[in-house]
């Protein structure tokens, strides 16, 4: 058993185990437009997860589950302990490391969306141990993300928690988007990290230096968000000239704010040459993973891994 302390009241709890997954993400369009109230249209990936397993019984440890190790390790345990002392949380009987376990396939600080899904299974262990209300878990998990990038715009949070692609503006306009058809979307990894945080001060940067310009590319982003959602509401004949001409818009956006790094440009323009006919990078740029569209499945013996995102594990 353990025993937790919440603004003054104890509480014994006496459950013996819990699990929880929350998956990955992958931002279409609106990359940061999305911090200055616009809008944005992101999906999941559901193949990519990162599933938290508690239980307070002894032969826990001798389940055949991966223990929390190294980077993944240090990360959890940061963000776990910032979300005590966010929930106001005081833990009376010390929760062992190894009462925990974590799977994951979600590669870190590439843009995908590994920081919310933690913060989401961390927050659902907080509701099921009923220090949190179920009510408050999507602005629990905002402001506990807050520790990675600074100010959240709660747009990532979305993505891991749905099952079908979400049109999100920060405003309060979000919805799903339920494809009339599917395009052939894929993600691959550029071989270079992404940082959110010199990302997004390039961004201020630019809006800094070059105002005008800076507006331009925020409704050039923003447009590209609204020609992705008509292309998901069309059918594919039309809908695929809308996209590769939504993430034409997008890229140059990337370009102009100084976020096209020499590895990712070396990666789509690979991607271009195995027959991808549009890419651009998701998330907040410099380095992660790639978007890319294609009319039919790119090669499996590129030794490059290409996650779809719509997979016969996705049930929009």
């Amino acid at each position: 058993m353990v025993y937790l302390q919440k603004e003054g009241n104890v509480k014994l709890m006496n459950k013996t185990s819990f699990v929880t997954s929350a998956h990955a993400k992958c931002i279409i369009a609106g990359e940061h437009i999305v911090l200055r109230g616009m809008s944005a249209v992101v999906f999941p990936v559901i193949t990519k997860k990162i599933t938290l397993n508690f239980s307070i019984d002894e032969d826990f440890k001798q389940q055949d589950l991966m223990p929390i190790e190294g980077a993944f390790s240090e990360c959890f345990i940061q963000t776990f302990s910032y979300a005590l002392r966010l929930a106001k949380v005081s833990i009376k009987k010390r929760l062992y490391a190894d009462q925990f376990r974590l799977e994951n396939n979600i590669r870190m600080g590439a843009g995908i969306g590994f920081s919310a899904a933690l913060c989401v299974v961390i927050a659902r262990w907080l509701i099921w141990m009923g220090l949190l209300n179920n009510k408050n878990l999507f602005s629990f998990s905002h402001s506990l993300e807050n520790i990675f990038h600074g100010k959240s715009s709660g747009l990532d949070i979305a993505g891991v928690m749905s099952d079908s692609p979400v049109y999100y503006e920060v405003a309060g306009n979000i919805h799903t988007i339920n494809p009339r058809w599917h395009p052939d979307f894929y993600l691959s990894y550029s071989g270079k990290p992404k940082n959110t945080k010199v990302a997004i001060e390039h961004v201020q940067e630019v809006r800094k230096k070059h105002p005008k310009l800076s507006s331009l590319l925020d409704k050039e982003m923003q447009q590209s968000v609204f020609m992705v959602e008509a292309a998901l509401n069309s059918n594919n004949k039309q809908g695929l000239p809308l996209l590769i001409e939504a993430m034409k818009h997008a890229n140059h956006c990337f370009r102009e704010w100084n976020l096209v790094s020499v590895s990712l440009q070396k990666h789509m323009h690979w991607l271009k040459e195995l027959g991808a006919i549009a890419a651009k990078p998701t998330g907040a740029g410099e380095g992660g993973y790639v978007l890319s569209l294609w009319e039919k499945k790119p090669p499996l013996d590129t030794g490059v891994e290409f996650i779809p995102l719509f997979s016969y594990e996705n049930t929009f």
